[in-house]
């Protein structure tokens, strides 16, 4: 199959970047051959756009993307997006007004169309997270109320733990919002909860995209490695994994390829488009 029989749909973290958060040179290179050749190249993360833009640099796309995890898609191009999805405020408010309450060691951090905004104090932030989600500022919950607020991650510390959080979250989440469990590598595995607007997911998004033009006539790719890439995987025509993945991740791809510091876009540019 050419280039420009495709698209290709890469998550970022475990994926697209290295273990650094960092966009290798193979890949850099490899993008920038299969855009030349008529592939179209879109994201797939959890990230917040200007978070996303933070990391990317100037690794160029030509598709809409999908952030927030598929409660949005957005063009890196013309900065601006396709359809963005929100919490029910009514719902969710009191949930964090219970947690930063109840939790005296919690990372909150409430998402908008345009910031990610802790509204517990950012020096007793997680250093390694804090690092990763910027730009940030601290905001009282209160002055949010008025925001769009897209989703919200919660990061017990150590003397709280997210099974007790979880017991709260979980019985008040049906019908209301989805509930996942996130993780990031920071030295260790950092775990939190995601709370999602209802049935937001990249698998949904990716639907939703499929009558665009971008997407018609191509083959649609998908790389990731965690479980929020599950759907994504599972609705794509072609899924591609990295050896990094999750073993449910690699099991239900089709191809699997190098680890995510080796280059896993540049492998798939080079080994996996050309045979099929």
């Amino acid at each position: 199959m050419r280039p420009e029989q495709t698209i290709l749909f890469s998550d970022l973290d475990g994926t697209l970047f290295d273990s650094m958060g960092r966009v290798g040179q193979r890949n850099r290179e490899a993008i920038a051959r299969y855009l030349a050749a008529g592939g179209r190249f879109a994201l797939s993360t959890g990230r917040a756009p200007l978070n996303a833009l933070r990391f990317i640099g100037d690794v160029p796309t030509n598709a809409p993307s999908v952030v927030f995890n598929g409660a949005g898609v957005y063009d890196f191009s013309t900065r601006q997006y396709g359809f963005l999805r929100h919490l029910d405020k009514e719902k969710t408010f009191p949930l964090f007004r219970w947690a930063l309450d109840s939790i005296p060691d919690l990372d909150l951090q409430i998402y908008t169309d345009t910031q990610i905004l802790y509204v517990t104090p950012l020096e007793r932030a997680h250093p390694g997270f804090l690092e990763i989600h910027q730009p940030t500022r601290y905001v009282p919950l209160e002055e949010l109320w008025d925001a769009p607020v897209v989703k919200a991650l919660l990061l017990p510390g150590q003397a709280h733990g997210l099974a007790a959080l979880g017991e709260k979250l979980r019985p008040a989440a049906a019908g209301s919002f989805d509930l996942k469990l996130g993780a990031v590598l920071l030295g260790t595995p950092v775990r939190y909860y995601e709370m999602m607007p209802l049935d937001a997911t990249k698998g949904a998004a990716l639907r939703a995209l499929r009558g665009q033009r971008a997407l018609q006539g191509r083959t649609v790719l998908a790389a990731g490695d965690y479980w929020n890439d599950l759907e994504l995987m599972q609705e794509a025509d072609v899924a591609v994994a990295p050896a990094n993945a999750i073993p449910e991740i690699r099991a239900l791809s089709r191809f699997t390829v190098c680890s995510n510091d080796e280059g896993v876009i540049a492998d798939i540019v080079e080994r996996v488009i050309p045979q099929l």
